[in-house]
């Protein structure tokens, strides 16, 4: 079964022109395609995938089992409208076995964090505010598995 897409490249171009900001419809498919991978990894939900390649639709919500929420489709719209502003939320990122440690002394203290980018930058979570906040209203988080790292960015 084919990936299910949460919006259509149509859907960015006009949402992308609302805000000004202009994208060809194949611009729009890629971005698209990174902010669904983003919805689709960054977050715990509530409920069982239908599908092995993407989170939604799913079972266990309030929604029925062969719907996409509206939530998670604005949300892809708004993540995928950020990468074509240059928000970088999700550029470099490695994979855990590429991850390295570094330790950092401060004060006599020694602390080791994993590297999670290619430039070597402490490893550190960011999430969309704006996107959180939209999954989280439409009560499809599972907050009982976030974690505690995570910090947000502008957006």
């Amino acid at each position: 079964m084919p990936r299910i897409l949460y919006a259509a490249s149509s859907e960015l171009v006009t949402y992308a022109a609302d805000r000004g900001v202009v994208v060809s419809e194949d611009e729009a498919r890629i971005q698209l395609n990174k902010a669904q991978d983003y919805i689709d990894n960054e977050y715990e939900y509530i409920g069982e995938p239908m599908q092995d390649d993407s989170q939604f639709p799913r079972t266990g919500t309030r929604f029925a089992d062969d719907v996409v929420p509206y939530a998670v489709k604005n949300a892809t719209l708004y993540a995928a409208l950020m990468l074509l502003q240059g928000v970088e939320f999700m550029e470099g990122k490695l994979a855990e076995s590429q991850q390295k440690s570094v330790k950092i002394a401060v004060s006599g203290i020694t602390e080791e964090f994993a590297t999670n980018y290619k430039d070597g930058a402490i490893q550190d979570s960011y999430r969309l505010d704006a996107v959180t906040v939209m999954l989280r209203r439409a009560n499809l988080l599972d907050d009982s598995m976030a974690s505690l790292n995570m910090r947000g960015v502008r957006g």
